[in-house]
Order: C-alpha cells, then structure tokens, then sequence
C-alpha cells in the first residue's frame, strides 16, 4: 500500500525522469535515509529501479527512475 511520501516519490520522478536519493529528499523535505528506505520498497514492489550507482571514497550516489 503507498501512502502520501510514496505517491510524491513516484509523481517527482514521473516528472523528472531521473533522480538521486539525496535530490529526492531534499524535493520532498525528508530525511535521506527515509527516502532511501521508501526508495528500496518501491523498487522491491517493482514501480521503479534503479539507473545508475556511482561510489567515491565517502559519498554513494544512487539514480532511480521509473520502471517502464
């Protein structure tokens, strides 16, 4: 069941076709690891997927979209 945060997280990437966590939360002005954690249920559930994933020594970028 998506409740609100879930439906917001799926109608801004809809709109933007690609988004990273950290962009996401700050768009929905929740904590990242929230978003994160929303992020991986949707994914799980099969709405969106995951693009890319790029990883620094101390930052981890993850880039969602949309399934089609």
């Amino acid at each position: 069941m998506m409740d609100n945060l879930d439906k917001e997280i799926v109608r801004l990437l809809r709109r933007h076709k690609e988004l990273s966590t950290y962009e996401i939360a700050k768009r929905v002005k929740v904590s990242w690891s929230t978003v994160y954690t929303r992020l991986l249920k949707l994914a799980l559930n099969g709405i969106i997927e995951m693009k890319k994933y790029e990883e620094f020594p101390t930052l981890r970028t993850i880039y969602w979209k949309i399934k089609k």
